[in-house]
């Protein structure tokens, strides 16, 4: 039983130094309006698009999104306008 908490432990240090070592840094200017959140905040905000702005996907879930070869020439587009990133003062 020690021995399989002592493993389990190891693994679990391993996977958080991967992590650490890995994972991208990301810095955001202090203005920023639009903060990181997760896709599952995201996906219902967007619909999928074509070329020419046909809705191929309305409701996305992280299940249902088109990928691979198939989404090639597809984008996702917001459900609402965000406006400008830089206003005029």
């Amino acid at each position: 039983m020690v021995s399989s908490n002592c493993s389990l432990y190891i693994f679990i240090y391993l996977v958080e130094q991967l992590i650490r070592s890995w994972s991208p840094l990301i810095w955001l200017h202090s203005e920023e309006r639009f903060l990181p959140s997760t896709v599952e905040f995201f996906l219902p905000e967007v619909t999928v698009q074509d070329e020419q702005g046909t809705v191929i996907q309305d409701y996305v879930t992280p299940e249902t999104l088109i990928g691979g070869a198939n989404s090639s020439a597809l984008h996702m587009q917001t459900r609402e306008p965000l406006g400008t990133t830089l206003e005029t003062k």
